[in-house]
């Protein structure tokens, strides 16, 4: 099987999802799905030059005309409801609403998987489907001159780019969290000392220490936030000003064509967006990272302290992600 090519145990083929960065790409990101699915890479912006985009989008012929350059062979169809689902061995890219493509994955019951670049996968009824297909699909299948290439995007690899230069405010962020965990595993054992020797009327003369053992592990646990929580804000700010510098000098390094298949708002968004990517790698990515390593301390603690519970803690929690992965939306 060509690498890329996966499909679930109903048979629906699993297109790797591409999404646009704006609403005249849709056509070139299904024919980037479609590629993906065959074992062959491209990203979004070479096949956008290569579909010949402009502010009115791309047509069916162009992506067809695209695919055949890629290795690919592509026919264009008109078919009925009952021919898409006699087509659901393969992915389609369908013309949907009189504007729009998507990438048709196969049926789920008497449902339509439906990749959309606008959005993702989706699933629609027969209802929706009749209205919004056209009766236009693009049907493609490798042909002899096909030869995969490239990689899946990595979500590793873009968070590596963006930490470029401030690894060091990464890294002590992501300690500050870890130390986290200290507090978080003494504090509970010096409260219930606390509540059976001192609010229970058994105080003895460690009930000092065991006070001020709270008192240390609460400043130690404030401290290390305020710490953790001001190199974020430092890695956010420094990620958002060389990000927004680069993206800047990139801009005025394009050609004239650029720009005239795009609109302004479009541009400035792009310009605006680094702030939220950068808000989102700090204060979530590197935060959730953090919460794995400290989930796995507490974890291993509770194990030396009881391995019974600590097991059945920890098995609770892998069957509650196997749960999410498996019911999440298609």
């Amino acid at each position: 099987m060509t690498r890329g090519r996966t499909k679930t145990a109903a048979g629906v083929a699993r297109v790797p999802t591409v999404l646009q960065m704006e609403a005249v790409e849709c056509g070139a990101a299904s024919l980037a799905m479609i590629l993906a699915y065959y074992g062959r890479w491209i990203p979004l912006e070479e096949l956008r030059v290569q579909c010949g985009v402009t502010r009115d989008g791309s047509n069916a012929g162009q992506l067809a005309k695209v695919a055949r350059h890629h290795g690919l062979t592509a026919k264009g169809k008109r078919l009925e409801i009952e021919g898409i689902r006699d087509e659901a061995s393969r992915p389609l890219i369908l013309f949907w609403g009189f504007g729009h493509f998507v990438v048709f994955e196969g049926m789920k019951g008497n449902q339509f998987q439906l990749n959309d670049p606008a959005g993702g996968r989706r699933l629609v009824d027969e209802e929706e489907f009749s209205k919004s297909f056209t009766g236009i699909a693009l049907q493609f299948d490798v042909g002899p001159d096909f030869e995969p290439t490239g990689a899946p995007p990595s979500l590793m690899r873009g968070v590596q780019a963006w930490l470029q230069g401030n690894r060091t405010a990464a890294v002590f962020a992501m300690f500050c969290g870890l130390l986290l965990a200290v507090p978080g595993v003494i504090l509970p054992g010096l409260t219930g000392a606390f509540i059976d020797r001192v609010v229970q009327g058994q105080a003895t003369s460690s009930s000092f220490w065991i006070v001020s053992g709270i008192l240390a592990m609460l400043v130690i646990q404030g401290g290390l936030q305020l710490l953790q929580g001001f190199a974020l804000n430092r890695l956010v700010l420094r990620m958002f000003l060389m990000q927004a510098t680069r993206l800047a000098n990139h801009l005025l390094d394009l050609p004239m064509r650029f720009y005239l298949q795009r609109s302004p708002g479009d541009l400035v968004q792009r310009l605006t967006s680094n702030q939220v990517i950068a808000a989102n790698l700090g204060n979530q990515i590197l935060l959730q990272m953090v919460g794995i390593g400290t989930a796995v301390a507490y974890a291993t603690v509770l194990i030396l302290m009881n391995p019974l519970i600590g097991g059945l803690a920890t098995g609770g929690a892998l069957l509650l992600l196997v749960c999410v992965r498996f019911t999440k939306r298609p």
